[in-house]
């Protein structure tokens, strides 16, 4: 195994370390500010739990070919993106709407037909032949498509499961 072959699982998991610390510091946050904290819903929990499995194992998955890839992609676009934002709580998501600069920004990128074209040309883009081949050869940019896909997807996802309105 090369040493390269390694970085999408470290980046996986340094991905995942990074995305509870900032969910436990907006939980943090909001006990902070005296808001209700969520109660443990076990719909919720699993919901979130389980779209976080599917991130990891689509950030951690080698891909030397393209239908790994592709695999990738559909794990990251149409389950682990909707399942995170069903199971996030509200309270996490709060920081992102306490600013007016903020929220207009996430008005602007998640109106729906802004949402559908940026998923739909990301998408595509990832799998042009000059983007692919440098793709698949390198590790960190694999890495850094495969984020790209995540979060344009949850852009995508954001005005259909709509966790916070806007």
């Amino acid at each position: 195994m090369r040493s390269g072959d390694l970085l999408p699982l470290f980046g996986a998991i340094a991905f995942a370390i990074g995305f509870l610390l900032l969910v436990l510091r907006a939980l943090a946050h909001a006990r902070q500010q005296g808001r209700p904290l969520p109660r443990k819903r076990s719909r919720q929990y699993t919901l979130f739990m389980s779209g976080f499995t599917l991130l990891l194992i689509a950030l951690a998955l080698p891909a030397h070919s393209v239908l790994p890839e592709m695999i990738a992609h559909t794990l990251l676009a149409f389950l682990a993106a909707p399942l995170l934002l069903l199971g996030l709580p509200r309270a996490t998501l709060l920081p992102l709407f306490e600013h007016a600069r903020t929220r207009r920004f996430m008005q602007l990128i998640t109106r729906p037909s802004r949402a559908v074209s940026a998923f739909v040309i990301a998408i595509s883009a990832s799998y042009l032949p000059h983007v692919l081949d440098p793709v698949l050869a390198t590790p960190a940019l694999r890495f850094g498509i495969d984020l790209l896909i995540f979060f344009i997807s949850l852009v995508f996802w954001w005005p259909v499961i709509e966790p916070w309105p806007l």
